[in-house]
């Protein structure tokens, strides 16, 4: 078509039938001739963004936006691509120079991109602001706890978490909102190694897995011994499996690291490259004490194939050093430390996971994750003092005077 308000139609008509494509097509003839047109500039950068394909043309759609508008919502939107591609180094400039905006849900957005961006003292002055417009805001309220948990202040995420009362006429714990409020306050006790609270939220938290019918644990003997068939499992998420295992790293009861163990290899058939788990996996595999138990796990965790020849060559040299329980236990940890190989991509999970295996003694995991996300984010200097922390842990006084 020749005609301009024909082909915004077009492209309207298309864009409203998510026929991307074809309507960033129409958008672009029609700004052939009306290049000033800042709303369809708009729709051409929102069909781009849809595209998996067209995310370096959406990119450049929304900084051409950005530089024609002071619009803060475009600015944000493009950092939300950047971050989405990776692109963290871009991302956290774009951040720092976007201005803080006036109407209160973009600011809880740009709080949220920048805890994604790894900018914690920006993403809490940002809730702070948002609170002040809206201290109703239970979401907020929650992410503000886990800001705070992550900056070391987690005496001060207890107080807000307090004040959401979950299950005690306020969150429901039976929705996503109440969930929440439990996982932050086994954040919370686990930044303060106050174990027991810890384990306390985490049963809550794994009760919930339980149908509506069944009688829930008291402890986490009976929790096991009454554990949910396989279907009710899926009640709780992977996220909160790991939650609740990791607090049940610090209970000496036997039954609750077996519990522990069991949650771990539910979310390795769920994604067995998950780093959280294999990290609490390789620490709690070396406490279970009976034979049976390691045995057992080598017909569990996915991909072991039991009785293959590569299986019995690879049990074979293990047991040949450390006896049969001790290269069992071994070749699981050997296992687990392949499936490590491939690295997550987020300089926010790789702190996250560096925090895990500090609480779990890891140091050497530390130090790779922390090394890692150091390739990422190159500048941060918060980094470089973290990698020297965990190496002086360690007492590797060699790479701390390098």
């Amino acid at each position: 078509p020749k005609y301009p308000r024909l082909l915004l139609f077009l492209g309207q008509m298309h864009f409203y039938q998510k026929h991307w494509g074809q309507a960033a097509h129409y958008f672009r003839r029609y700004l052939e001739k009306n290049p000033d047109d800042m709303a369809t500039r708009q729709l051409l950068a929102e069909a781009l963004a849809f595209q998996p394909k067209a995310q370096d043309e959406a990119l450049e759609a929304y900084g051409d936006l950005t530089k024609r508008t002071n619009d803060v919502g475009l600015r944000l939107r493009r950092v939300t691509l950047l971050l989405k591609a990776k692109r963290w180094e871009e991302a956290k400039q774009e951040l720092q120079e976007c201005p803080v905006p006036q109407e209160p849900q973009l600011i809880k957005e740009q709080a949220r991109l920048l805890l994604w961006a790894g900018d914690l003292e920006g993403a809490l002055d940002r809730y702070e602001r948002f609170l002040k417009l809206d201290p109703r805001d239970r979401e907020a309220l929650i992410e503000k706890s886990r800001v705070l948990i992550y900056l070391g202040r987690a005496a001060e995420a207890q107080e807000i978490l307090r004040g959401l009362k979950a299950g005690e006429n306020g969150a429901r714990l039976d929705q996503p909102e109440g969930r929440a409020v439990l996982v932050a306050f086994i954040q919370a006790a686990l930044a303060q190694k106050d174990w027991q609270e810890a384990s306390h939220w985490a049963l809550r938290l794994y009760c919930l897995g339980f149908p509506e019918n069944q009688a829930r644990p008291r402890n986490w003997q009976e929790a096991r011994q009454q554990r949910p068939p396989k279907r009710d499992r899926d009640r709780l998420s992977l996220e909160e499996r790991t939650w609740v295992a990791r607090a049940l790293c610090h209970v000496t009861d036997p039954e609750a690291c077996r519990l522990a163990t069991d949650l771990m290899v539910d979310n390795l058939w769920e994604n067995r490259r998950h780093h959280a788990s294999l990290l609490i996996l390789s620490y709690l595999l070396p406490q279970l004490s009976r034979y049976q138990d390691l045995s057992r796990l080598i017909y569990r965790i996915p991909g072991i194939k039991v009785d293959s020849p590569e299986y019995v060559a690879a049990i074979a040299f293990f047991s040949s050093k450390l006896g049969r329980h001790g290269g069992k236990l071994d070749y699981l940890l050997h296992v687990l430390k392949q499936y490590r190989r491939r690295w997550p991509d987020s300089p926010g999970e790789m702190l996250s996971l560096a925090d895990l295996a500090m609480e779990l003694g890891d140091r050497e995991a530390a130090e790779r994750y922390y090394r890692r996300a150091q390739r990422m984010w190159p500048q941060d200097q918060r980094l470089a003092n973290l990698v020297v922390q965990c190496q002086m842990v360690q007492k590797d006084w060699g790479k701390v005077l390098a």
